[in-house]
């Protein structure tokens, strides 16, 4: 079967001042006026550790989120914030006569969110390397997971703590070794891991999933590219490409140039996803839509060498 090369975001866009479910109409049309393919909610919520407040264990203090008693997983993971979301995007697509579109939900990681809560602050557990931490994360986010795949939604979790050497991608494993063998071989789960990825590449490559999404146009991460390679993905793997920058405004014919090195290096069919090397969470809200606008006309480039 062939597969098709998606336009998608990596999920956050900054936060309107409307009422929430209007800021995210807004952000559904911005994505599908450019092309976009996979479309987010824009998390208008909450960043993106305080979005699980909702988590038992876990509840807001100074510096954000801080562990306040054991993880455990919430009593009805239909009630998780982001599952309320995914039906206004839904709702919205289907008004839109748009029921094709596809939709996902991002979920923080258990490395990101454990040792990031931790760090605002600890009651039982022993400090931020007690493995338990990250543990009673991955099986609190597991049920939510399972919930997002049975809604039909695409899942993507975001990790940066492992490019950033939080802890070992072993706990991202006992998350996604849980879910359903038959979404992650159809390709219903990717990772996203922003950041240089070149030091954790093999590790990341070993996980239980198969499309993994990396940024390749920041200064922090060019050098991606290296790491990266045809042989690397084997049969089954597939990159998500970010090949123009979130945070400033890329020339189309350089992101366009990025997007076909990259195809070189690791042949079109390793490519699933093509999206900015990060979320739109910090960017400047101006530039958010140049850059959907230069990303779509660099893409449409790169399309056109393919047919």
């Amino acid at each position: 079967m062939e597969m098709r090369i998606e336009r998608t975001t990596i999920g956050s866009f900054p936060r309107s001042d409307k009422p929430f479910e209007v800021a995210i109409r807004d952000i559904i049309d911005l994505q599908l006026r450019y092309g976009i393919d996979v479309v987010s909610d824009g998390e208008q919520r909450a960043d993106m550790i305080t979005y699980f407040e909702q988590i038992p264990g876990l509840s807001r203090g100074n510096r954000g989120l801080r562990i306040s008693g054991r993880i455990r997983p919430m009593d009805d993971e239909g009630d998780f914030f982001k599952i309320k979301d995914y039906d206004v995007v839904k709702a919205y697509l289907e008004s839109l006569n748009r029921p094709g579109v596809k939709a996902k939900i991002t979920l923080t990681g258990p490395v990101t969110l454990g040792m990031t809560s931790a760090m605002g602050g600890i009651s039982g557990y022993n400090n931020v390397r007690d493995p338990s931490i990250y543990i009673d994360c991955a099986d609190a986010l597991t049920p939510i997971a399972r919930r997002v795949l049975e809604l039909g939604a695409l899942l993507q979790i975001d990790e940066p703590g492992i490019s950033a050497r939080f802890e070992s991608p072993k706990y991202l494993e006992r998350l996604l070794s849980s879910l359903p063998d038959v979404a992650i071989d159809d390709g219903k789960v990717s990772i996203h891991v922003c950041g240089s990825v070149k030091q954790v590449y093999n590790e990341l490559l070993d996980l239980s999933v198969n499309i993994f999404s990396f940024g390749f146009s920041r200064t922090q991460e060019s050098k991606n590219i290296e790491a990266i390679s045809r042989a690397s993905l084997g049969e089954g793997k597939r990159l998500g490409v970010g090949f123009i920058s979130n945070t400033y405004l890329e020339e189309v014919d350089a992101a366009s140039k990025r997007l076909g090195a990259i195809s070189e290096i690791v042949g079109v069919d390793h490519i699933a996803y093509i999206h900015p090397d990060c979320g739109f969470g910090s960017t400047s809200p101006e530039l958010v839509e140049p850059i959907l606008r230069n990303m779509k006309e660099a893409s449409d480039i790169f399309f056109h060498t393919l047919v």
